[in-house]
């Protein structure tokens, strides 16, 4: 503000100033690249400097809710995604790292959750359905879906061997101190 710079303006001097100094000993670290401007405009430049950045640092890492950019993935090993995994059902993040995924706004449930007008909720989605191709959004969501069981199937197994593991230590230890007791009586 002291400045008279838009967010954007702001936003994108700091970058400029990050790519001045970055080098193979940064960690660059940049939150939501490209926002506060036109969408394509955005992407495009986003697209760009994360381009110059994977020929100047080792690592960086990027946030962003431009889907187009987890396409950068697809055309080079460098580019990597991950999502923060969220709950439907809460409505709040969890703070797991969800790799190689794609994370969704959650925007309109999260509307939804703080109240506002059922008819701005339905218009909305009307437009998110024309933005999205339908069944790649629905296949999507069904995979997402089929990794959450998947890892909460996994997670039930890894409970019920540990809990197993625990009960044949027990049982375990328990010979050994019989095995134990016998030896030092037969010593006796």
């Amino acid at each position: 503000l002291e400045q008279n710079l838009s967010t954007f303006s702001r936003h994108i001097s700091r970058i400029c100033k990050i790519l001045e100094v970055a080098s193979t000993q940064s960690l660059v670290l940049i939150d939501e690249i490209g926002g506060g401007t036109d969408p394509s405009e955005g992407v495009a430049l986003s697209a760009s400097i994360l381009q110059y950045l994977k020929d100047r640092v080792n690592l960086a890492v990027v946030t962003t809710h431009y889907a187009d950019l987890s396409s950068m993935k697809e055309k080079d090993t460098r580019f990597d995604n991950a999502a923060m995994e969220f709950s439907l059902e809460t409505l709040q993040p969890t703070y797991r790292i969800l790799w190689g995924c794609t994370g969704d706004s959650n925007a309109l449930s999260i509307a939804q959750s703080i109240g506002f007008d059922r008819n701005i909720i339905d218009r909305a989605q009307k437009w998110v359905e024309k933005f999205k191709p339908e069944q790649k959004q629905e296949r999507r969501g069904m995979l997402y879906q089929s990794l959450q069981e998947e890892r909460n199937q996994l997670k039930a197994q890894a409970e019920k061997a540990a809990s197993v593991h625990a009960e044949i230590m027990s049982v375990y230890n328990e010979v050994q101190s019989r095995c134990f007791a016998r030896k030092r009586s037969f010593v006796s």
